[in-house]
């Protein structure tokens, strides 16, 4: 059975996906650059924002 795409990363995963400083991510959702859910005092980054806004899709990227 295929493994099921992940549909929301916290801040720390993006960081380290993108190899940013969590920071600077913060900073970028702070001044609405990348747009989050919400979920209570959490915050996520869809997959599909992460596709559109860096066109980088963590489920077919070489890195882990």
């Amino acid at each position: 059975m295929a493994k099921q795409p992940k549909a929301l990363y916290t801040v720390k995963e993006v960081a380290k996906l993108l190899r940013v400083a969590e920071s600077s991510l913060r900073k970028m959702i702070s001044q609405e650059e990348i747009a989050v859910v919400r979920i209570g005092g959490s915050v996520r980054i869809s997959r599909k924002q992460l596709i559109d806004r860096f066109g980088f899709d963590p489920d077919n990227s070489e890195t882990s």
